[in-house]
């Protein structure tokens, strides 16, 4: 659904699984040079603009 509401970027993204306190957390590696080959595309920007006028719309259509 509008996916250009986004900017996106291929990223890798690993899930914690040995940590006693990090059990579960989602890694992404941004700047590392040595990650993996990307697994996902990550949003990393909005057009807040947009989205709240489209938000707005919605709740007013909804509720009006």
């Amino acid at each position: 659904f509008m996916p250009d509401l986004l900017t996106w970027q291929p990223t890798y993204v690993d899930v914690e699984l040995q940590g006693l306190l990090t059990l579960g957390q989602t890694v992404a590696y941004f700047r590392d040079p040595d990650a993996r080959s990307p697994n996902m595309q990550v949003a990393v920007a909005v057009a807040a603009d947009r989205f709240m006028h489209l938000f707005l719309e919605r709740i007013r259509q909804r509720f009006g």
